[in-house]
């Protein structure tokens, strides 16, 4: 009798350790790292490149990724999310590289890609204010809240461009699982989102290769890091 106790005793306590164990891991929070890409030859020459359009990193922005990379060595990274667009595919792979973490999954979600300049896509702004003769360059994009504005230069409005990137995020979101740390590199647009969530950061660029820290724990959203620059 007293060795069953014992038995059912001992059963009881391992079980009571896996359930503590597993509340324990379900209790962990998980962290989002977003990237905006590496400088490219078209934010060299002033042009308005976004959805529409796609330039390659320049060498010093390739070291560069491999240098956040390597700053963010000691963080175990799960997955990797993308935009569909090469600059961010690339910087992902140059910054992981650097962590020496190349075997992460990634993943291309076209929600994360950049805003489009519309008519104005790959023009600089003086360029297209010349073309068309205006003395000062129109609102292209609206406001995040406006879902009836019209861009005059055919542009993807801050609204409708909002809406997808919430998407994307919110995907992001429903599949990191506790515990774990995942990659986002986008574009300076992401700043949309970012003021949405966080209305403090409103009118801070992000600079190339930036990182912003999210915590997430049941599905509520903390600001950690914003805009860090670490190369």
């Amino acid at each position: 009798m007293k060795k069953k106790f014992w038995i059912g005793l001992v059963g009881a306590v391992c079980v009571l350790g896996i359930a503590v164990s597993l509340f324990g891991m379900l209790q962990r929070p998980s962290y989002i790292y977003m990237v905006r890409h590496g400088r490219t030859y078209a934010n060299e020459q002033g042009l308005l490149m976004g959805g529409d359009g796609n330039a390659e990193l320049t060498p010093e922005a390739v070291d560069q990724a491999k240098a956040v990379g390597q700053a963010l060595s000691d963080v175990s990274f799960d997955h990797a999310y993308t935009s569909t667009l090469g600059r961010t595919i690339d910087t992902a792979s140059y910054l992981l590289e650097g962590a020496k973490q190349d075997d992460v999954a990634r993943q291309q979600i076209r929600d994360l890609d950049d805003i489009s300049w519309g008519d104005a896509e790959g023009y600089t702004r003086q360029q297209f204010m010349e073309e068309n003769n205006l003395d000062e360059f129109p609102d292209a994009f609206g406001d995040t809240d406006d879902a009836d504005f019209v861009s005059p230069i055919h542009a993807e409005t801050k609204y409708h461009f909002y809406q997808r990137f919430k998407n994307g995020m919110q995907q992001i979101i429903d599949d990191i699982k506790p515990g774990e740390n995942v990659l986002v590199v986008a574009h300076s647009s992401m700043q949309f989102w970012l003021e949405k969530q966080f209305p403090e950061v409103q009118g801070q660029d992000i600079a190339n290769l930036s990182v912003t820290v999210i915590k997430v724990n049941h599905g509520k959203k903390e600001l950690v890091e914003y805009n860090q620059v670490m190369y």
